[in-house]
């Protein structure tokens, strides 16, 4: 398999991006024996399919113009799914030297992640596939919220919802109804699906920081440059270098407001990069790395029409942040 893939790398082929209805991708990847694929499309709107050769697959983000600019990779074991396929999974850099240096964070990380450090600090326990969090483990959440506090609602009103309702619509109701533009939700969602290998950073379930931001047109600007600046004072606060991912685009207006936002970072004076994700509206992801170089988005904020939405998940943050400490100061956290 690997040497078929050099073959097609050194071939040059391009890769294509499809626009396509739901339905017509949908056959497509039924065409081509990809069911699974094909079972998660939804029933409306656009949806991008790449294509290299006869070969079609989702596609999300940005890709390559064609397999040349893959210039290195390595395929990890195969593995066998529930469902009885085969799971064939690996990584690729534009070099040799990146992916020796991936490769070798990779080979130490085990000890390295924030379950590892987590299970030695008395920080978390993995119970039958599942995490339970100890004291010291909830001390720490409680010191990171204390900061998301302090330093992102400073004056917010803070609320809680039901997961059975529409929190958007419900957070712009309550703070229309008490005249208030700045609210703050700290919720907990069931884990359902946590994923060992990747642990916390997949989001799924656990506690969660939901705010949302009003403002008229005259005052949008300003306001939302606030938010800004408070969310980069919170990650400064808890020792974060991150960097800046915008996502948005189709449609004039969409495009316009994803302009706008690409105008509102420019302050910050760190490295953006773009996505073309077909979102509703525009959104701002700040990343943090881990300590295998990947980045996750410590925190999100959706820009729409008069409002701002923030969302964070406490877990992922606290997990970031022991392999932050870890990276830098050793053992210690």
């Amino acid at each position: 398999i690997e040497e078929k893939m050099r073959q097609i790398i050194r071939e040059k082929r391009p890769i294509r991006v499809l626009e396509m209805v739901p339905c017509s991708a949908r056959a497509l990847l039924m065409k081509d024996g990809h069911p699974l694929l094909a079972d998660t499309l939804p029933e409306e709107g656009l949806v991008d399919v790449a294509q290299i050769g006869s070969f079609h697959s989702l596609s999300s983000g940005r890709l390559a113009q064609n397999t040349f600019e893959i210039g290195a990779f390595k395929l990890w074991p195969t593995r066998f799914l529930e469902d009885g396929s085969l799971q064939l999974s690996g990584c690729a850099f534009s070099s040799k030297e990146d992916l020796k240096c991936f490769l070798k964070k990779l080979k130490h990380y085990p000890e390295k992640s924030h379950i590892k450090i987590g299970l030695k600090k008395s920080l978390l326990f993995v119970l039958d596939g599942q995490l339970i969090w100890l004291e010291a483990g909830l001390k720490l959440q409680e010191e990171v919220l204390g900061v998301v506090r302090k330093t992102l609602f400073r004056s917010a009103l803070e609320v809680r919802l039901g997961e059975d309702r529409e929190r958007k619509a419900a957070h712009v109701a309550i703070g229309l109804e008490v005249k208030r533009d700045e609210l703050f939700e700290f919720y907990w969602e069931s884990r359902e699906g946590w994923n060992p290998d990747v642990g916390l950073f997949e989001g799924i379930g656990g506690d969660w920081i939901w705010g949302s931001f009003l403002a008229s047109n005259e005052k949008q600007k300003e306001k939302f440059t606030s938010l800004l600046q408070s969310i980069a004072e919170t990650l400064n606060i808890l020792g974060f270098q991150y960097s800046l991912l915008v996502s948005g685009g189709g449609g004039r207006k969409r495009a316009a407001r994803t302009r706008e936002l690409l105008q509102s970072v420019a302050f910050l004076e760190v490295k953006v990069e773009e996505a073309a994700d077909e979102l509703k509206y525009p959104r701002l992801d700040f990343l943090v790395e881990d300590a295998l170089g990947r980045r996750w988005a410590a925190f999100s904020v959706e820009m729409e029409e008069k409002s701002f939405y923030l969302a964070a998940s406490v877990e992922r943050l606290v997990a970031l942040l022991v392999e932050q400490k870890w990276k830098t100061n050793g053992n210690s956290i």
